[in-house]
């Protein structure tokens, strides 16, 4: 789990160790475009298996240190999952240039309406899977 917070990193790390105590989690600093961070995560993780990011582009110039980034940080044969809200014209354009200039397939659009299907050979979803009498504990931000 990362983030480019120095804070909200302390607080993943806290969350992993009220909830996972014994699970291979970690928690890194990583801000976008940062050579160190980015670095640093390749040679503590050796790289991400799977990059979900939700809701993390909101402006332009953004855009390409984000999928710089992970491209850099993502294995070989990892997958990236976004899910974002749809934001304007020139968001839209940034973002299908920099995902295909870092070798990225755009292979869905969430709208308003719902999923509309760009290519059929792949569908990505993600499910949680809990224990119905198990409450995951969570700190927030004080």
């Amino acid at each position: 789990l990362t983030d480019g917070n120095p804070s909200v990193v302390k607080i993943l790390k806290n969350n992993i160790t009220l909830n996972s105590p014994k699970a291979s989690l970690s928690s890194a600093l990583l801000e976008w475009g940062n050579k160190i961070h980015i670095n640093k995560v390749i040679k503590e993780i050796k790289g991400f298996d799977v990059i979900v990011a939700s809701n993390t582009l909101y402006q332009p110039s953004s855009v390409i240190p984000f999928f710089t980034t992970a491209a850099t940080c993502l294995k070989a044969k990892g997958v990236m999952i976004v899910s974002r809200s749809l934001r304007n014209e020139t968001m839209e354009t940034e973002i299908k240039k920099a995902s295909k200039m870092n070798g990225f397939v755009l292979t869905s659009i969430v709208s308003e309406i719902g999923i509309k299907k760009i290519m059929s050979d792949k569908l990505c979803t993600i499910e949680k899977v809990r224990s119905e009498n198990k409450r995951s504990k969570i700190e927030s931000p004080k």
